[in-house]
């Protein structure tokens, strides 16, 4: 049976992409904030309304702290073993690639552009209003 070309692939990031620290993990650790993200990361996720109740907490940080001093925050990602390189062959072969992860937009955004994609689907924070657009898995 002939198979169909692959024409889009979607990736997460936190565990596929990214390796040793998720990206909320790597912004805590930059804020001072990684041992209460740690504790969130363990106990947050266990129903819907503690994974929400989490991200509010998470958004008052970075509010506080302002969109620009938050995106440096997302510094020193460990990458995956040949992630550049892999992706790069793939948007060659004429594939799209596009990114999917439950955590923040403007961080996926940032890893979005250093991979060379151009779409995501993320969870969104409203930096005017403090509003979280969620994305469940």
């Amino acid at each position: 049976m002939h198979q169909p070309p692959i024409k889009l692939i979607v990736l997460d990031v936190d565990g596929t992409l990214i390796r040793k620290q998720t990206i909320c993990q790597i912004i805590a650790k930059n804020i001072d904030k990684l041992d209460r993200m740690n504790w969130l990361e363990e106990n947050a996720a266990e129903t819907r309304d503690t994974l929400i109740a989490a991200r509010y907490e998470m958004a008052g940080w970075y509010l506080e702290l302002g969109k620009t001093a938050t995106l440096q925050a997302v510094d020193g990602i460990t990458w995956a073993p040949n992630v550049h390189k892999s992706l790069k062959s793939i948007r060659e072969s004429g594939i799209v690639l596009a990114l999917a992860s439950i955590t923040w937009d403007f961080a996926v955004h940032k890893v979005a552009s250093e991979l060379g994609i151009t779409q995501i689907r993320a969870t969104e924070l409203n930096w005017t209003s403090g509003d979280i657009v969620h994305m469940f898995p």
